[in-house]
C-alpha cells in the first residue's frame, strides 16, 4: 500500500514538472525573447522561426511619430509595435540599427517591454498575452547628426509552435535642419529638404509675434543671414571672396553674433580693410 502511494506521488510530481515545462514553452520567456532574433543586420537577420514557426514578412507592424521629413538628431520619438492575429500568446523583439548592423540611438522601455543585451534590443515582457490586436509602445532618442537612415528591425511571434512575423521600419535623417514635429495645423514649410530657399506659411487666429529659429545642418543655431546682391557673376564671386576674408576675422564674426548696429559693423569692416591694406 505504501509503495502504491509513493508511486502515485512520483507520477503526480512528474506530471507537475511536465505541465510547468509545457507552460513555459507555450507562453515564451518571462523576461522576453533572447537577444539577436529581431531579423536585424547585427544578428545576420536571425529571427524567432527556429522556435516559433516559419517566418512571414509583414508591413505596418512597426510605426512611429517620426515625421516624413526624417528624425531630428537628439529628438525623442514614440515607436509602436502592433501584433495582429490569433493562435497563441504574443511577443516581439525590435532593434534600431543601420543597414550594416550598427546600433543607433537610445531605446527606452515602456509598459510591458524591457531592454536586453546592453539596451540594444527591446522585447515584450510577461506571459499570457493574447489580445488581438496587441500594441506596445516605447520611446527612441535619435542619434547624433550625420549617421543617416535608421532601421527598426523586428520579429513577432504568435504561439509555440505558431508563426513568426518579420518586419522593418526605415526612417531617414532630417538634413534640412527643419523640425517638422513642431509644425502645427496651418503651418507649412516648402520645399523640404531645401537648398537655396524655403517658403514658410502659417495662419494666426489672433495677432501675435512669431519667432522662427533656424539651425544649420550640424544642429547649431543660425544667428545671421547674409544676402548678396550683384549684377554679374564676376561681382558675385568677388563679394563671396571678400565675405570669406571678413569671416576669417574674429572681430567681424563676433560683431555679427552679438548683433551690433550696422554703423558699428561697418567700422569694424573698415578697420579690417585698413589692416589688410597696411599688410600689403
Amino acid at each position: 500500500m505504501v509503495k502504491k502511494i509513493t508511486l502515485s506521488l512520483a507520477i503526480a510530481l512528474i506530471a507537475i514538472v511536465i505541465l510547468q515545462v509545457k507552460g513555459k514553452f507555450a507562453f515564451g520567456y518571462d523576461g522576453g525573447a533572447p537577444a539577436g532574433v529581431a531579423n536585424d543586420p547585427a544578428s545576420g537577420h536571425a529571427n524567432c522561426s527556429t522556435c516559433h514557426g516559419a517566418a512571414t514578412t509583414v508591413t505596418g507592424w512597426i510605426t512611429s511619430n517620426i515625421p516624413a521629413g526624417g528624425y531630428m538628431p537628439g529628438n525623442t520619438y514614440t515607436i509602436t509595435a502592433t501584433s495582429t492575429g490569433t493562435g497563441g500568446n504574443k511577443g516581439f523583439e525590435i532593434s534600431a540599427q543601420s543597414s550594416t548592423g550598427t546600433f543607433l540611438g537610445t531605446m527606452i522601455a515602456g509598459t510591458g517591454t524591457s531592454l536586453i543585451s546592453s539596451n540594444h534590443y527591446i522585447v515584450s515582457s510577461g506571459t499570457g498575452i493574447t489580445t488581438n490586436p496587441k500594441t506596445w509602445t516605447f520611446t527612441w532618442t535619435a542619434p547624433a547628426t550625420g549617421l543617416g537612415p535608421v532601421g527598426f528591425y523586428g520579429a513577432f511571434a504568435i504561439g509555440h509552435p505558431g508563426t513568426t512575423y518579420i518586419t522593418s521600419l526605415i526612417v531617414t535623417e532630417n538634413t534640412s535642419g527643419i523640425n517638422e514635429s513642431s509644425v502645427k495645423t496651418g503651418f507649412s514649410i516648402f520645399p523640404n529638404p531645401a537648398v537655396d530657399h524655403v517658403n514658410i506659411s502659417y495662419n494666426l487666429t489672433t495677432s501675435s509675434k512669431v519667432a522662427i529659429n533656424l539651425y544649420s545642418i550640424d544642429g547649431k543655431p543660425v544667428h545671421t543671414l547674409i544676402l548678396l546682391i550683384s549684377q554679374t557673376i564676376k561681382q558675385h564671386l568677388s563679394l563671396i571672396a571678400h565675405l570669406s576674408f571678413l569671416l576669417s576675422k574674429e572681430t567681424f564674426r563676433s560683431a555679427l553674433e552679438n548683433r551690433l548696429e550696422s554703423n558699428e559693423i561697418l567700422d569694424i569692416i573698415k578697420k579690417i580693410e585698413e589692416t589688410r591694406n597696411t599688410a600689403r
